[in-house]
This record gives C-alpha cells, sequence and structure tokens, in this order.
C-alpha cells in the first residue's frame, strides 16, 4: 500500500498544522498536570486531529470538481469523491466520540465552528465563492477554535476571547494569503475570492497588513499585562521573523522589476508556518518545565 500518497490526499502534514489552532488555547489554560488533566488532554489532542481531518476532507469531498485547476491540491485526485465522503464520516465519528468522553458541551460547541465549515465549502455557494467570505468565516472559526482547547481546562473569560482575537487575525491572514497563492486555479473554477474579485496583489498586501496588526495587537495585550512573557516572547520573534521574510521577498521582487515568483508564496507560507510552530514549541516547552519545576 502506498502510504505516501494516502498521507497526501489527506493532507495529512497541514492537518497535522492546523491542529496547532485547536490546542493553543489549551497550552495558555493548563496550570496543572494530574492524571484527570492529562487523560482529558489526550482525548482533546485525538479528537482535535480527526476534527481537522474531517474539515479537510469535507473540503475536499464538496469543491472536488473544483480543485481539479489546482496544481497545489493534485495529489487529490488519486482517489474517488466518495473516499473523501467516507472520510468525513469515519473522522466526525471519533472526534464526535473523543470530545463527548471530555464533556457533551465540548462536542456541541464543536458543532459551531464545523457548522462554519459547512457553509464555507459549500459547493457554489460557499463562503470560499465570495470575497472575503472565507476570511470571516476563518477569524469567527479561530474564536471558537480557540475556546474549544481553553474549556477544557478553564473557564471561558474576557482575557481569553482578548487572546483567541489574536489567534484569529493570524488565521483570517492565513487565509488571505492562501487565495493569493490559489488565485489561478480558483479564477478558473468561477471561485469568486477576494484575490480573484479584487487581484492577487491588493490581497497580498491586505494579508500582510493583517499579519502586521495581529502583531501589534499581540504588544498590546501584553502591554495590558493579559499576557504572561513566555508567551509574549516566542510570539513576538515569530512575528519579527515573518515580518523580515515578508519584507525580503518584496525587496526581491522589487529587483525583478516588479515581477513576482510564484514560489516566492509558498516558500513564505512555509517559513512563517515555521516560525510560529517553533514559537508554540518553546512555550510549551517553557510552561511544561515550569509546571513540573524544571525551571
Amino acid at each position: 500500500m502506498n502510504y505516501i500518497k494516502y498521507l497526501k490526499a489527506l493532507r495529512i502534514k497541514e492537518v497535522s498544522f492546523m491542529v496547532g489552532f485547536l490546542c493553543i488555547g489549551s497550552v495558555f489554560a493548563i496550570n496543572e498536570l494530574n492524571i484527570h488533566t492529562l487523560i482529558n488532554l489526550f482525548l482533546y489532542l485525538l479528537g482535535s486531529f480527526f476534527y481537522v481531518l474531517s474539515g479537510y476532507a469535507l473540503n475536499a469531498y464538496t469543491g472536488y470538481h473544483d480543485d481539479e485547476h489546482n496544481e497545489r491540491l493534485s495529489s487529490l485526485g488519486g482517489f474517488s469523491q466518495r473516499f473523501y465522503y467516507y472520510i468525513v464520516w469515519l473522522a466526525l465519528g471519533v472526534f464526535a466520540l473523543a470530545y463527548s468522553l471530555i464533556d457533551v458541551k465540548l462536542f456541541l460547541l464543536s458543532l459551531c465552528p464545523f457548522l462554519l465549515g459547512l457553509l464555507y465549502a459549500f459547493p457554489k455557494f460557499g463562503l470560499k465563492h465570495y470575497p472575503l467570505g472565507g476570511t470571516l468565516a476563518h477569524f469567527l472559526a479561530q474564536l471558537f477554535l480557540f475556546h474549544m482547547g481553553y474549556v477544557v481546562f478553564e473557564p471561558y473569560s474576557d482575557i481569553s476571547l482578548k487572546i483567541a482575537i489574536y489567534f484569529s487575525l493570524l488565521l483570517a491572514a492565513a487565509h488571505l494569503h492562501h487565495e493569493v497563492i490559489d488565485h489561478k486555479a480558483d479564477q478558473l473554477a468561477g471561485s469568486r475570492t477576494s484575490a480573484v474579485t479584487f487581484g492577487w496583489k491588493k490581497i497580498e498586501s491586505v494579508s500582510t497588513l493583517v499579519y502586521f496588526l495581529s502583531g501589534i495587537y499581540w504588544i498590546s495585550l501584553f502591554l495590558q499585562n493579559l499576557i504572561e512573557p513566555l508567551f509574549f516572547y516566542p510570539f513576538l520573534m515569530a512575528f519579527i521573523a515573518q515580518m523580515t521574510t515578508r519584507f525580503y521577498y518584496i525587496y526581491q521582487s522589487i529587483q525583478l522589476n516588479g515581477q513576482w515568483e510564484a514560489d516566492f508564496e509558498l516558500v513564505y507560507r512555509d517559513a512563517y508556518r515555521i516560525y510560529y510552530l517553533l514559537g508554540g514549541i518553546v512555550i510549551i516547552i517553557w510552561k511544561g518545565s515550569s509546571i513540573i519545576g524544571v525551571l
């Protein structure tokens, strides 16, 4: 069996990365480690992996024919549309069970961003086919996703909402950037995304602006003493690294007399993913060490 083919078709690399957006709330909320906490954390990680997988499979199923034009998603065509239909229901069953074992209310909460995902991915009429619709869906979904991980260990608060907004801004900016990457395929598919409607260069600038504003917002949270240094500095370093990379590629474009190479956007995307992933890893190690008394 060609496992690589399955891994690519199910986009396991991206699914694994996106699980971090569901789990970052838990990192903020966990303040002690005991058997109860570890069991809930395991169940939440398991459920979250299949939760994200269900969303990607749903997107593959509903956009199966549209994605035929997308070279970035060419691996999806290696399986039938029905294959993704079955994966959606399999993954849904696993995450429903895992979340319900923690608390049925968590499963009910998870339905909110899942329904947003349905509205986003609906063929032809979904939010992904309209300017700013997909971006708004991602922003709102992340508010729920952050709190899914948070409320497993701590109750919702005004502070948790303010922190969640930061991660919603990051995901909204990332979605805009993905629209830039996919603008040619989306145009061929007839999708009226922001990049297709307003022009990819304008949306590229808007994405950069939203990323920049997210960094400023993060700094403002720290200055208001709403986040601890252990959370602030790793993501601040990720923000600085990302902006440095972005402006480097802008400089490269100027050197090429305004021409832009498609590979720039993919390399930039991979770069900022790594920056924030490393920031998250540092935070987990730092906080974990503090909890168990190593630091």
